[in-house]
């Protein structure tokens, strides 16, 4: 071996087939990237790259000459080099990035310039991790060079074991080695979740609502947690903090937010109405998606309570640029509230929001913007009975919501109450103003039993006529779908009461009423662009002297899941049973997908069961009820992840928490459990 100090080496390297000929030597160059990857919550994790296939003799040479080396220059061996595709690097389902234990530059992928050991590390996290979204920044640093950093191997006629391009071919060449050591840091960013509302507070018809909380780490490392609480201004308290913790893959709810509060020395209000938004804050987390939180609100009502969920929001999917609320209406059956807040740290400052309503009947174009909301970091103000506040006096409408003044993000939501039973049905923000074309927007479900129905609502926020493909989908229909084309003039919003009932109406299907009609509706434009369209769908039953029911807006393309989707809050006990579904959108051809449904048990972190489905075709709907009775018998709290194994369709999870231990019990109200799709806008 013969020890080289030049800054730079040029090298090639010479395999012929045996027997060997007298060969010219031929230098080769190869750069040897080595260190530590440190990752969040995780022990400092050796790994290695190289820029060339080697042979197994050269890296045992190379190994020997570097006994600190040595562990993961024989991973490199063993692994192939180059020629392991960089999936295989990633072995750890929950947390992908966690497999970067030994990192092999792979030139079948992308990542091929070692030369850039923080460039491959960059793109290994895009590559392995897709669609994360989780905004981990990158960091190197490059300790002194060891001695002998530069290295030169010289063998003649070597039997080659192993490395391409022919095992037990001769070798007869220089190897010249650059040794580089660069340690990586990976830190993930601040992570937290806005939650609009908490209450404890009393309502219309007698009714008094409370906010449930479900708060869950499903990562791998301990969190501490940061409440951070900003009263309702006029439902008492005061604002404040508290820290708590919640251990890797725990998850746990709290029956009372405010008692809760309270107890953990938030200044919330001893009594009487008390209300406020709600920051949490994770600490230590293993992956910056890692915690989330979920709360139902809901009120006692004749033979046991009835309400509405809605999940926490993380901070990429807050808002700044308008936004539309649909589906608002006000008559003797139901009411409309709009809700406002601004989402932004205690530094951000203050906002103006100026919340348009507009008419939705056809024709019609009222429109009225109401006095501007001014609102501090953290405030909120609600809007109660929207249509008929402040001169507006409408039946069927619908809102815009824009920041007119500051910076700081916002949020906004709407919420139809039943007017009998007080039973609520939120009613997520549609941007109106996308950068990027919408083809499709997806209803994960509607349904026609003898007990429920599914109430539809198209809107267009736009000025233009816009022609809307609608297509349902069920496995009781004669031929598996069936299509309509609808009209909206600019402006317009219909409200279409049982949607499968005005498919009938239509002649688009022939099936009469009786069995159970349930699956998704995909809709799309004949302009091939659904920007400005709002979608959504009620689903109710009869109860309480009204409807108890949820709603649920439709998935714009490139929202759905590709991988896996998450869904929080599962609970099975005397008062509440929780089902969950899958739909196979369909949107991308013709295969069937199968799906790996893992249940974790909140209370201990650890996977109870694994369900595997049947294959569900395109336009598929697959409902698993009282999952975790079924399931995962015995298990109260809980969490689930849905994971694609085969096919090659996005698809559409959801769960619903229904008041009732068992079906028939209580009042059966559901809350509607949305999908966390990680990088999801």
């Amino acid at each position: 071996m013969s020890l080289r100090l030049a800054a730079g080496v040029v090298a090639a390297l010479a395999l012929t087939a045996a027997p060997a000929y007298s060969q010219t030597l031929i230098p080769v160059a190869v750069n040897v990237t080595y260190g530590t990857m440190n990752l969040p919550g995780s022990s400092p994790a050796p790994y290695v790259a190289a820029s060339s296939i080697l042979p197994a003799e050269v890296l045992n040479d190379l190994g020997a000459a570097h006994s600190s080396l040595a562990p993961i220059l024989v991973s490199l061996r063993d692994t192939g080099g180059p020629n392991t595709s960089l999936s295989n690097l990633f072995t750890t389902a929950q947390r992908p990035e966690a497999g970067f234990g030994a990192l092999v530059a792979k030139s079948s992928c992308t990542v091929t310039d070692v030369l850039s050991p923080l460039q491959i590390l960059r793109q290994a996290i895009v590559l392995g991790v897709p669609g994360t979204g989780t905004g981990q920044t990158i960091s190197a640093s490059s300790p002194a060079a060891p001695a002998g950093s530069l290295e030169s191997y010289t063998y003649r006629n070597l039997p080659v074991t192993s490395g391409p391009p022919c095992p037990g071919c001769l070798f007869d060449g220089r190897v010249d080695v650059t040794l580089t050591r660069v340690d990586f840091f990976v830190t993930n960013p601040a992570s937290r979740v806005t939650i609009p509302i908490v209450l404890s507070t009393t309502g219309m018809n007698s009714s008094f609502f409370t906010s449930e909380l479900t708060i869950t780490n499903r990562g791998t490392t301990d969190a501490t947690i940061l409440y951070s609480y900003t009263p309702v201004p006029g439902l008492g308290g005061a604002a404040g903090t508290a820290t708590d913790t919640l251990a890797a893959g725990r998850q746990k709810t709290v029956a009372d937010a405010i008692v809760f509060l309270k107890g953990a020395g938030i200044q919330v209000g001893d009594s009487g109405n008390r209300g406020g938004t709600l920051t949490i804050a994770f600490a230590g987390l293993s992956s910056p998606d890692a915690g989330t939180a979920i709360v139902r609100t809901t009120t006692a009502v004749a033979g046991g309570r009835a309400g509405l969920s809605y999940a926490g929001v993380l901070p990429s999917r807050l808002l700044s640029a308008p936004v539309m609320i649909p589906g608002l209406r006000q008559n003797q059956t139901d009411r409309s509230n709009v809700a406002v807040l601004n989402a932004g740290g205690p530094t951000e400052g203050s906002i103006a929001l100026r919340i348009t309503a507009f008419s939705g009947e056809k024709g019609n174009t009222f429109e009225h913007s109401l006095p501007d909301v001014i609102l501090p970091p953290g405030g909120f103000n609600q809007i109660s009975s929207i249509l008929a506040a402040d001169g507006v006096n409408l039946t069927n409408g619908y809102v815009v919501v824009e920041r007119v003044a500051g910076t700081a993000p916002f949020y906004a939501y709407g919420v139809i109450n039943d007017q009998a039973n007080s039973d609520g049905s939120f009613v997520t923000p549609v941007p109106i103003s996308s950068t990027s074309v919408i083809s499709s927007l997806t209803l994960p479900v509607l349904v026609e039993t003898p007990t429920f129905s599914t109430e539809l609502v198209l809107t267009n926020y736009s000025n233009n006529l816009r022609g809307l493909r609608l297509t349902f989908y069920s496995s009781a229909l004669s031929g598996g779908s069936a299509s309509t084309l609808i009209k909206l003039e600019g402006g317009e919003q219909q409200i279409l009461p049982n949607f499968i009932q005005t498919l009938r109406d239509r002649g688009a299907i022939v099936n009469a009423a009786g069995p159970v009609f349930a699956g998704p509706l995909v809709v799309l434009d004949t302009t091939g662009d659904l920007r400005s369209i709002g979608v959504g769908a009620r689903t109710s039953s009869a109860g309480g002297g009204g409807r108890y029911g949820l709603f649920s807006t439709a998935v714009p393309s490139g929202s759905e899941a590709t991988e896996r989707a998450w869904i929080y809050g599962l609970q099975q006990n005397a008062d509440n049973r929780t089902n969950l579904a899958i739909v196979n959108t369909g949107l991308a051809g013709t295969s069937a997908d199968t799906f790996r449904i893992d249940i974790y048990d909140g209370a201990t972190g650890q996977k109870a069961t694994a369900v595997a489905t049947e294959a569900i075709l395109p336009g598929g709907f697959v409902q698993l009820n009282s999952i975790l009775t079924s399931y995962a018998p015995g298990l109260q709290n809980a969490y689930a992840v849905v994971t694609r194994l085969t096919g090659s369709n996005p698809f559409l999870a959801y769960g619903v928490v229904n008041d009732g231990g068992t079906a028939g019990q209580r009042t059966g109200d559901g809350a509607f459990l949305p999908a966390d799709v990680p990088g999801a806008p």
